[in-house]
């Protein structure tokens, strides 16, 4: 029998199981829960049967639950309408056989810190009103796995799917979408054209393009200068990315007669009296290396006229750890799909709710998953069964992603794919050394 990972999440305030069987926690466990948040017990299978962990919303017993049990637990939500949802993410069980603590693989954990957002969330949504019935299937991250998974009853009589992560993986689930139309859920992968003609896609993680698109807006809206200086590497994808917004600059100077200039640099080249003395200088530095960062940076402070800038960058320069030495007295910007806000209330709902189990703070992860199943709960609990029909007219503002769900159109006016269009921009301030969100 192959072997994957079930976990049954059951949000309800019914009583779910009247038999039990505990699970003693071992050692290495404590270490697994402490280390990586992770609210319940992930047992690493010893053998090939598939296991089932309930995890019941404020409990502390977990249970273990036969094969022969799984077909029974609809029979203990009592009159109720519940939905089926499917978490599918990549807890490489194979490769972590026998491993806890600090020798999980990295992308184990970030699977975990993932499923540990929406579970905050699906607490929450149950208190709404929210009944949720949740199986998560562990997917290694080529494609392989993903035949044999959709197979399964459990997939294939879900509402919803929330993952795959990995392009091949999304692929090939999204290749068997075409027959069984399940709304699925891309959670991070920024790469556009992952799906055609798949209306029950939805990349909920903005596209490169879409970010590059909100880049050039924010300079449109800012209108500065009338030129645009645009540097890269010659990195193939960077060309590639250039490339791109070179179109979207030529297309906006079409449809809203914007008088703009698009100036490629070369790092080799003389910059002495390129740039304006007086106004501020619009640069897009189109790179997510730090080494050319450092170039770049110690070109503009090498110009003699001193010239000030509004840079433009990419959404890593926030993991940046030498931004604070880079760019020294200009103005720096990005677009990010996500900023978190530390300063709400709900932010410090989730970090209690983190510290019950552990003593770290939610990272990104866990906060983007609590956003996105916050989003998709509300949108249920609003439209019922037909929420996927409604995605598009439910926005969200989260604690760090904006939620505003864009169908894209075919040319016949069919739907192609659903995307996150909302992006957030973000500044540095060099004082404190901190990103901030501008709007």
């Amino acid at each position: 029998m192959q072997r994957y990972l079930i976990l049954i999440l059951i949000i309800s305030y019914a009583h779910l199981l009247s038999a039990q069987v505990k699970i003693t926690r071992n050692e290495e466990d404590t270490v697994l829960r402490n280390e990586l948040g992770t609210p319940q017990s992930i047992v690493i299978p010893k053998d090939t049967i598939p296991i089932i962990i309930d995890d019941t919303i404020g409990s502390d017993v977990d249970t273990l639950l036969l094969d022969e049990e799984i077909t029974n637990i609809s029979q203990h939500i009592i009159n109720v309408d519940y939905y089926k949802i499917v978490i599918l993410l990549p807890f490489m069980l194979d490769k972590n056989k026998g491993y806890y603590s600090t020798n999980m693989d990295d992308k184990s954990k970030s699977s975990l810190y993932l499923y540990e957002g929406i579970r905050i969330a699906l607490d929450s949504l149950s208190r709404m009103g929210l009944y949720a019935d949740v199986s998560i299937l562990d997917n290694t991250e080529n494609a392989n796995p993903i035949d044999s998974l959709f197979r399964t009853e459990v997939l294939q009589k879900a509402e919803l799917v929330i993952g795959p992560v990995y392009n091949p993986s999304i692929r090939a689930a999204l290749k068997h979408n075409k027959a069984i139309q399940l709304p699925i859920v891309s959670p991070l992968s920024p790469t556009p054209d992952l799906a055609a003609d798949n209306p029950y896609f939805l990349q909920l993680n903005p596209s490169l393009e879409t970010l590059q698109e909100s880049l050039v807006k924010q300079i449109f809206i800012a209108n500065t200068s009338n030129k645009i200086y645009i540097i890269n590497s010659n990195d193939e994808d960077e060309n590639s990315r250039k490339n791109v917004i070179k179109k979207i600059v030529t297309r906006y100077k079409e449809q809203y007669g914007w008088n703009v200039e698009l100036i490629e640099l070369d790092i080799q080249g003389d910059w002495s009296y390129l740039f304006d003395t007086i106004n501020q200088n619009v640069m897009i530095v189109n790179s997510f290396k730090e080494s050319f960062l450092t170039e770049v940076s110690k070109k503009i402070e090498s110009i003699i006229t001193k010239p000030k800038f509004a840079i433009y960058g990419m959404p890593n320069w926030r993991d940046v750890k030498s931004m604070n030495t880079l760019f020294k007295n200009q103005s720096i910007y990005a677009i990010v799909p996500y900023y978190i806000n530390k300063g709400t209330n709900t932010y410090q709902v989730i970090v209690d709710k983190f510290k019950k189990t552990n003593n770290l703070k939610p990272n990104e992860t866990i906060v983007k998953g609590f956003d996105m199943m916050m989003f998709l709960g509300n949108g249920m609990l609003k439209n019922g069964k037909n929420f996927w029909q409604n995605i598009d007219q439910t926005p969200y503002y989260g604690i760090a992603s904006d939620i505003e769900v864009v169908k894209k159109i075919n040319a016949n006016g069919t739907i192609n794919y659903l995307e996150n269009k909302k992006t957030i921009t973000i500044y540095f301030d060099e004082n404190d050394k901190t990103w901030y969100k501008l709007y």
